[in-house]
């Protein structure tokens, strides 16, 4: 596994729910489109699960896309979540006992907005056929800054024919110019 695909948001949960039927809506959280979190619509919280060593590497060098999979649900890139419990339970079953930590981002929304982004409300089709050709490694990699959407829980079996299984939230960033806004955004501190 590559250093910091901890973080990436692609095994599966263990304690989440039953996944939404293919094509359902799976997250009911505001999206990067929609506007900012409910305590201050200008700022959106995001959290990255990884390991205690990448933290503190992520924290002294900034983000580096370079080491993280390829065949990812949106491609190579930095995988995040708006959803706090969601990367606390990733944490809480990371393999192995090294200790884990959570990164704690607040992003300004006009400044995300105004990156090239694309964001999936929902497993539809469309999102189907964008997270296939990325898993895949069959469609070039896009050129968005970020991409988000739910998670795709049953990846194998996905791209043998099944119908998709999907949960959660996910955000990625792909580019120098997302890399550069989630590095200036970074707390002082873990998330807790």
């Amino acid at each position: 596994m590559p250093p910091d695909t901890a973080g990436s948001g692609q095994e599966p949960d263990p304690q989440a729910s039953e996944p939404a039927a293919p094509g359902a809506p799976v997250d009911r959280s505001p999206r990067v489109g929609d506007h900012g979190d409910a305590d201050d619509p200008s700022i959106i919280d995001l959290y990255h699960r990884t390991l205690a060593r990448h933290a503190e590497s992520i924290r002294k060098d900034g983000i580096d896309l370079s080491p993280q999979r390829p065949d990812s649900d949106f491609g190579r890139g930095f995988y995040l979540t708006r959803d706090r419990d969601q990367a606390q339970r990733w944490m809480e079953h990371q393999s192995g006992d090294e200790p884990g930590a959570i990164l704690h981002y607040q992003v300004p929304v006009n400044e995300l907005q105004g990156l090239n982004g694309k964001s999936f409300d929902s497993a539809n089709s469309e999102w189907e056929n964008f997270v296939r050709g990325m898993r895949s490694q069959t469609a070039p990699m896009h050129d968005y800054d970020w991409v988000e959407g739910p998670l795709l829980m049953n990846p194998q079996k996905f791209l043998g024919g099944s119908p998709a299984e999907s949960a959660g939230h996910q955000i990625s960033v792909h580019t120098p110019d997302g890399v550069n806004l989630l590095d200036r955004s970074l707390t002082p501190h873990d998330a807790h």
